[in-house]
């Protein structure tokens, strides 16, 4: 049996942050047991807080079909290196995860590749309903836009069909930009105007409509707005994200990106920016996942849309607790909390008794600069290059094992594990 302890640190849990304490782990889960000797590894972090490991649920690690981009190590390891110990990923690969055998190719390649704990959103289409019968997902993805291929659905009635048929346990996350808007627009010159807010606004609002006349949960992914957030809040059954280039980024950046600043949904202006700042203070908005979808640079100047984000989201929002616009308190909800109660993740998002030993070593007063080429993934590229942020993870732990130390991945790949999700048992 192994046994870990972790000595003179600061633990942040549901109920706060403790003083300094030690954090004991038995065969990759939290204890309430003490042992003052005979573990097999002691750390003493010298009164370094520590976080729950973060839980991203809205990546697309290309793999398999665009390992150019990225591959489940890359990814996996992009993940680590930003604190984050688990993702669910996207199905939107070149041939999609809406067949079983699709997804048992992308359960296999995940086996033998990740180096952390992962899950699958499985594609839900207007004409695959027995598909994800035959699969029963705990969540499926359903993209309200005409340029996903395949995984598209351009008609609310058959929008609510798919919903209608899904199982009570299942989330239906969803891309909701109005279709008809998004046309209307194909002919503007900029994608911001090809894209414009009213598309997310309006999409928002008819897919929350149809989900509490149904019953059904639905989850809005990478909302861009405030107006969304307002939406989701008053609707039942509903939750949403947004990502962090909605927070950090904006139409004011589009210069600076150099013609790399295509993204699904747009960047919005410097006030839509602010006013979801607000909304995420305010408690509006679930979590925060980084709809991570690289690009090599070569593509990204052809227009291809999508930012990577797993690796750098968690020290932008460090930074934004040292200059008082978050509290360390918020963070944790949005990125761990959160996200395990929305996706049916009983062992993960905590450092109480029973829950896997997934934790962040986190410095909140290291200062440090964003880059590329520091950075796991494989597009080694990032719309934050050159940022300065205050707040650095030091180290990872995943199921009371250290993966991540400063910088090096030390997790095997094939390590990550897939997750155990029960979404009738949020708690």
């Amino acid at each position: 049996m192994s046994h870990l302890i972790i000595k003179n640190c600061r633990i942040f849990t549901s109920k706060g942050l403790s003083s300094l304490t030690k954090l004991e782990c038995e065969n990759g889960f939290i204890t309430q047991k003490t042992r003052e000797t005979d573990s097999d590894s002691t750390y003493d972090l010298k009164g370094a807080i520590i976080i729950p490991g973060a839980i991203d649920v809205h990546v697309h690690f290309r793999d398999p079909g665009a390992t150019q981009k990225e591959d489940f190590t890359t990814g996996s390891s992009a993940a680590l290196a930003g604190g984050y110990t688990s993702i669910i990923d996207m199905p939107n690969n070149p041939i999609p995860t809406i067949t079983f055998e699709a997804l048992r190719e992308k359960r296999a390649i995940a086996a033998h590749k990740s180096v952390c704990d992962y899950s699958f959103h499985f594609g839900a289409t207007a004409d695959n309903m027995a598909e994800v019968k035959k699969v029963s997902p705990p969540s499926v993805k359903l993209y309200l836009a005409h340029s996903t291929g395949e995984l598209g659905i351009n008609d609310y009635k058959k929008f609510q069909k798919v919903l209608s048929a899904l199982s009570e346990e299942t989330i239906a996350c969803v891309h909701a930009e109005d279709f008809d808007i998004l046309k209307k627009n194909e002919g503007k010159k900029t994608h911001s105007q090809k894209r414009p807010k009213e598309a997310g606004i309006t999409g928002a609002r008819k897919v929350c409509e149809i989900a509490t006349k149904l019953g059904t949960r639905a989850h809005i992914s990478h909302i861009s707005t405030s107006e969304e957030a307002d939406i989701v809040r008053a609707s039942k059954n509903c939750s949403c994200e947004t990502a962090p280039h909605y927070l950090f980024l904006s139409s004011k950046n589009e210069k600076e990106l150099k013609g790399m600043d295509a993204v699904n949904p747009a960047l919005r202006s410097e006030p839509d920016r602010l006013a979801l700042w607000k909304s995420l203070q305010s408690g509006k908005i679930d979590c925060i996942a980084s709809d991570h979808a690289p690009h090599l640079p070569k593509e990204k100047q052809e227009g291809a849309a999508g930012f990577p984000g797993v690796e750098h989201q968690l020290p932008l929002l460090l930074n934004e607790v040292n200059k008082k616009n978050l509290t360390l308190e918020q963070v944790v909800s949005l990125t761990s909390l959160n996200p395990s109660k929305l996706f049916g993740l009983r062992e993960k998002g905590d450092l109480t008794f029973g829950k896997h030993a997934d934790f962040t070593v986190i410095d909140l007063r290291e200062e440090w600069k964003i880059t590329a080429d520091e950075s796991k993934s494989k597009c080694k590229w990032t719309p934050y290059e050159g940022w300065s942020v205050k707040g650095r993870v030091k180290k990872v732990f995943l199921r009371g094992e250290l993966v991540f130390d400063e910088g090096e991945i030390l997790a095997s790949n094939g390590s990550g594990k897939e997750l155990s999700r029960n979404n009738l048992t949020r708690s």
